[in-house]
């Protein structure tokens, strides 16, 4: 109906007029919710802010931090908001403005990509459900991987489109450049995001076509050549990935996953069993892992199990704000109707 009443009657003119607005609207919402929003005081979120704090102070501090030595990726989002609070002034100022343009730069990227893949209109629909689902930027006010990869998963694909119309040779070799240098930083903000250029690179492979194909595959090559660089850099710094989490065993998470007390999330009770004195080495804490899995599963069933899963995807669909069915007011209201939608 919306298609046919105001899309399908107006011009391109005036569709562009109405995209501009749908970007401003989404920009309004991400700005709002970002001035509302609590700053947590425990979490990764928190953690992460010290980090940004340490940098901005010039000292070594962050490199210190456990859960960085644990989790070393979180380091290169730790560097990027310390360096541009130091550009912005503020530690506070700069983790929120650099989630919500890296929001909205994508959301603006996926309407050109929608534009350049099937035309105008069709582009328009795409800023209408922009603006229609929330969840988009309701992640507005969170510093994390997950906000600030998802610009440069959008450009990478909207250079790789770029790419296959370009005509002159210095926007072809500007591009080539553009491409590697998104792609390698997916992976430098969070690795799983590289799936973009893999799936680039893999169409590329079964779909050659001569020339094009070279290109794109060089720029791929360029990029593995910018990861690597980078890696070297981490290792050099003693960032690398090499650090005590790869001696946990797989049956670890498992078994936390199916406790059913914290709905199969992060449990006190569960990490502190790595450190147990009961425990020698990796194999002992494999063994013990196992049989939890197996008493845990007893205990629920197959029907339990799925009413586990459920209960645990629908708890963990807002896990990425940090946990506010488990911290603070939303863990007093988590039975709240209001809560419960959100």
């Amino acid at each position: 109906m919306y298609y046919k009443l105001v899309i399908n009657t107006m011009k391109k003119t005036h569709t562009n007029i109405m995209i501009a607005l749908g970007i401003i609207i989404i920009l309004t919402m991400e700005i709002i919710i970002t001035s509302i929003a609590f700053n947590p005081v425990v979490g990764d979120y928190a953690i992460l802010k010290e980090g940004i704090v340490s940098v901005f102070n010039g000292d070594n501090q962050f490199l210190e931090m456990g859960q960085l030595l644990f989790y070393p990726y979180n380091t290169h989002i730790v560097l990027l908001g310390g360096y541009f609070a130091k550009l912005v002034g503020s530690v506070d100022l700069a983790i929120k403005i650099l989630p919500i343009a890296c929001i909205t730069g994508s959301i603006i990227l996926n309407v050109l990509i929608v534009k350049k893949i099937t035309n105008f209109k069709v582009a328009h629909i795409s800023i209408v459900l922009s603006v229609l689902n929330i969840f988009i930027y309701w992640q507005a006010p969170v510093f994390y991987t997950h906000t600030l990869v998802i610009f440069f998963i959008s450009a990478t694909m909207y250079t790789y489109l770029c790419l296959k119309t370009a005509e002159t040779k210095r926007l072809k070799i500007i591009l080539w450049i553009l491409l590697g240098v998104f792609a390698a930083c997916t992976y430098i903000i969070r690795p799983t995001a590289l799936a973009v250029a893999l799936a680039i690179l893999i169409e590329n492979i079964f779909k050659f076509r001569k020339g094009y194909s070279v290109k794109v595959l060089s720029s791929v090559l360029f990029c593995l050549i910018l990861i690597i660089s980078f890696k070297g850099i981490t290792i050099k710094l003693n960032l690398s990935t090499d650090n005590e989490i790869e001696k946990i065993p797989y049956t670890h998470w498992v078994q936390m996953g199916l406790n059913k007390d914290t709905y199969g999330v992060w449990n006190q009770a569960d990490a502190d069993y790595i450190d147990d004195e009961n425990i020698k080495n990796t194999k002992d804490l494999n063994e013990h892992n196992k049989e939890v899995i197996v008493q845990r599963f007893s205990e629920l069933g197959v029907k339990g199990y799925v009413q586990h899963l459920n209960e645990k995807i629908t708890r963990e669909w807002v896990s990425s704000q940090f946990s506010m069915y488990r911290i603070g007011q939303w863990f007093e209201q988590k039975n709240d109707t209001v809560t419960n939608y959100v």
